[in-house]
């Protein structure tokens, strides 16, 4: 959409700060985070002797790969989205359904995507499959590649964002036969790769159409919500960890304390979005990459930003 209505400069100069200047500014908390997860780790085996809690989490980045991942992805997106406008006008020649063109795509597309991480593994860098920024930029490129092919396909765009009643039946029948091949035969290898790309995107469809049914309105409480999700990224990670170092060895049941690590995970980043956030414009920038300029209207000169079908049918 953004690069529908601006030049790729302008695009660049939009998104890149909006993921970059966050990174920046809460990375430093994950070297927080990270003292607080050994300070839970000196505790938990005396805290907890009879539970089994997992491996702790270590590298650097922590949950903000994503970032940076995504920031890879956007700094494409405009050579991507060229290639996928091409694929795109093909792809309204191809006599399949939207739902099932779906699913042949993202298969296609992660089969194409972690066989060419497996050569470079075996040509070049045999460790790649361990440097996880490396290979995130895998295995979720085919996600995004199908998201910039579904702006430019029509069918597509409905099936994934406002699925009709048969597109989600369709939907809730690619996930019933995806539990089913994995309650009666489970896979493992490039094949349970396939089984959870098929599964997840059809549980994208089955969560859209929900939704649809669900919020008929954009309401306030909704709209907040939507609005703090990134700050909530941002900031759980830190607020969960200083609840399981501080009442680790004090608490002595296991879900109570996560029950206290969620609670905190989600509220603490609500209020901080709800005050510095949304009324001070450089907790703003810093937190949410919020230039004051882009809150401004855009101009009315600017171009439409849908898709040529969309701009037809508004008109």
């Amino acid at each position: 959409m953004s690069l529908a209505r601006c030049s790729v400069g302008a695009f660049h100069r939009k998104w890149m700060p909006t993921m970059l200047v966050p990174l920046l500014v809460v990375l430093p908390t994950n070297f927080v985070a990270l003292w607080l997860i050994g300070a839970y780790a000196a505790e938990r085996a005396q805290a907890f002797p009879h539970l089994d809690v997992g491996s702790l989490p270590g590298p650097w980045h922590l949950h903000l790969w994503f970032l940076i991942v995504l920031a890879v992805f956007t700094a494409m997106a405009p050579q991507l989205d060229g290639l996928a406008a091409r694929a795109g006008r093909w792809l309204t020649r191809v006599p399949l359904a939207p739902v099932p063109l779906a699913v042949v795509l993202i298969l296609a597309m992660v089969l194409i995507s972690r066989g060419s991480l497996e050569v470079i593994a075996r040509l070049t860098w045999p460790a790649i499959r361990e440097d996880w920024l490396t290979f995130a930029q895998f295995a979720y490129l085919p996600s995004y590649l199908l998201g910039l092919l579904a702006w430019h396909h029509a069918g597509l765009r409905e099936a994934l964002m406002s699925p009709r009643p048969r597109d989600a039946g369709a939907w809730f029948a690619v996930v019933v036969a995806m539990l089913t091949v994995l309650a009666v035969a489970p896979m493992g290898g490039p094949a349970r790769v396939l089984e959870e790309a098929a599964f997840a995107l059809a549980m994208l469809g089955v969560l859209s159409y929900a939704f649809r049914l669900l919020v008929r309105e954009r309401k306030p409480v909704i709209a907040f919500l939507s609005d703090a999700v990134y700050t909530v990224y941002l900031l759980h990670y830190l607020c969960i960890w200083a609840v399981f170092a501080a009442l680790g060895g004090v608490i002595e049941s296991y879900w109570t304390l996560y029950g206290l690590a969620v609670a905190a995970g989600f509220g603490v980043p609500l209020l901080v979005h709800a005050y510095p956030v949304r009324r001070f414009e450089l907790a703003g920038f810093l937190l949410n990459g919020r230039r004051p300029q882009a809150r401004t209207a855009a101009p009315a000169s600017a171009p439409a930003a849908s898709p040529p079908e969309l701009a037809r049918a508004e008109t």
